[in-house]
């Protein structure tokens, strides 16, 4: 079974969340969700707008997707400052927080946990913080995004405390011209002292150039995607950052990102962008 296609869609426009009906992806990560302490309460921000003002069409776009069979999660975190530092001071109310986002009108499926920003990173608040979200709704999915650099913090005592809680994680391997040899050091063990299933490591990948963060052409991910899958049964898959940069592109390697991605996932080398 080919590996997931999943994509992350920053934005907090519903005509932009609609666009990816009808593409080839597996799932859908919304960016960014951030928590804001208000006098010792905690809520949601989509982006720069509080949750519960986010339009109603913003979710009926969400629940379209689910409708069709795209699992759809929100990404917790990234450079936005404020959300470690509330998970940090206090994980329970943060946690029911995050649980509460599954319920309606949001509806999610789950999160992606970005920790980027202060406070340090604690692999063991991440995990306790992935535990709290799964005791709260037993299906959520949850999700890590991390920096190549935290790789080694996912060791046996992290998959000790996570278990099966943590779905997989989208490594952040950006313009990572080793990233057969990366993955492959992780899956095995030499990397944290764990060997990881395959199935629970996804490449995170940029559809396009940008600053601030590595690329791979297209064509040359392709060809290590191909690799990857024929080497790893179970290969996890590619995430892609992010959507709202293929709309509109008159580049076909960035516009046509998502099936030359799954014609990789299916073994081939070749796309509409890539001969």
């Amino acid at each position: 079974m080919p590996g997931r296609n999943i994509i992350w869609c920053q934005t907090s426009d519903a005509s932009q969340v609609s666009a990816i009906a009808g593409q080839d992806y597996s799932h859908v990560i919304l960016s960014a969700l951030h928590m804001h302490n208000d006098g010792g309460t905690y809520s949601l921000y989509l982006n720069d707008t509080a949750l519960p003002d986010v339009g109603q069409d913003y979710w009926d776009a969400v629940a379209s997707l689910q409708a069709a069979g795209v699992t759809v999660t929100a990404l917790l975190g990234g450079a936005g400052n404020g959300t470690w530092q509330c998970v940090t001071d206090d994980l329970q109310q943060a946690a029911n927080v995050l649980v509460a986002a599954m319920d309606s009108p949001y509806n999610l499926q789950g999160f992606d946990l970005d920790w980027e920003t202060s406070p340090a990173y604690s692999a063991t608040t991440i995990g306790n913080l992935t535990n709290a979200i799964v005791a709260g709704n037993s299906a959520a999915i949850v999700t890590h995004a991390p920096v190549p650099g935290l790789l080694s913090t996912y060791d046996q005592a992290f998959w000790n405390l996570v278990g099966d809680n943590l779905a997989w994680i989208n490594v952040q391997w950006y313009g990572d011209s080793t990233l057969r040899d990366d993955y492959a050091n992780f899956v095995s063990g030499q990397t944290s002292g764990a060997a990881v299933s395959p199935n629970k490591v996804v490449c995170g990948a940029t559809v396009m150039p940008q600053g601030g963060v590595g690329y791979t052409p297209l064509c040359t991910l392709m060809k290590w995607i191909v690799d990857l899958q024929s080497k790893y049964s179970d290969f996890g898959g590619v995430a892609g950052w992010e959507f709202t940069q293929t709309i509109g592109s008159t580049d076909p390697k960035v516009a046509n990102w998502n099936t030359c991605i799954q014609a990789a996932l299916g073994g081939s080398t070749t796309c509409v962008a890539c001969s």
